[in-house]
């Protein structure tokens, strides 16, 4: 995308922090292709005719792909185990999440954030509410925009809901982006992937060029705005659709 839609939709999702169900403790805030060529056939000979040599063709797997999209290609299979003692929080949900994709800068920002262990800089949005039970972190610099939102609630059935919405955003490409769900199980202290939601959310939002997605910092709903482009004029506009909390996923 071109400057203007760039600057308009990180200005857009800066305004938009995460949240969720409320853990009760205090609140603190921060601002702060390997493709080889065909060999040519040998020339053509009395003696016997010649056959060309067989073409190669490079694919691309999962252990080619970086960042947002190596982890797009595997998160979905891959429970993740949290250690936070009897009742974990935000911080152990995020700090698993954070630990089990590292390949995605941002969230090694996130893991030393919440350790104390960065210093943060005018370039940063960050916000950490155990109590509210969200952490919203954001690093745009000059050319791009890194998000890492994420937050949790509690379901009907004894077990959480952990989100974690990531994107990377450039002024001269399209974003790459992903929100994946989990339920908690606090019999096991495992994170266990709910592709589905996912599924659910992409869809609403494919008729639009992208979206983001507001994970809620007061009440249970996701806002998920989309946006469509008009490259012509270099300008987007965006509206939100509410997805709500029916006490175990959104309707």
């Amino acid at each position: 995308m071109k400057t203007k839609i760039f600057a308009s939709l990180c200005v857009a999702a800066g305004l938009l922090l995460t949240a969720c169900d409320k853990q009760k403790s205090g609140d603190k805030a921060v601002a702060s292709d390997n493709t080889e060529k065909t060999e040519a056939a040998a020339p053509n000979t009395a003696a016997a005719p010649t056959e060309a040599a067989p073409t190669t063709t490079s694919t691309t797997t999962s252990a080619d792909l970086k960042g947002i999209p190596s982890i797009r290609s595997a998160w979905a299979g891959k429970p993740i185990k949290v250690n936070g003692g009897a009742t974990p929080g935000i911080k152990e949900f995020a700090m698993a999440f954070c630990q089990a994709y590292p390949q995605f800068d941002t969230n090694i920002a996130v893991k030393n954030y919440l350790s104390g262990a960065t210093t943060q800089t005018s370039v940063v949005d960050a916000e950490y509410s155990p109590r509210n039970g969200y952490i919203h972190y954001r690093v745009c610099p000059t050319e791009y925009c890194d998000y890492a939102d994420m937050c949790y609630w509690n379901r009907k059935n004894g077990h959480k809901l952990f989100a974690a919405f990531i994107k990377e955003e450039y002024e001269s490409q399209d974003p790459d982006l992903l929100v994946a769900f989990y339920d908690y199980d606090p019999s096991t202290d495992m994170m266990t992937p709910e592709p589905a939601l996912t599924t659910m959310v992409e869809q609403r939002a494919s008729s639009y060029d992208t979206y983001e997605v507001v994970l809620p910092k007061e009440g249970k709903d996701i806002v998920l705005t989309v946006y469509t482009v008009d490259k012509e004029n270099d300008s987007a506009t965006g509206k939100d659709l509410k997805l709500r909390w029916n006490g175990t996923a959104f309707d």
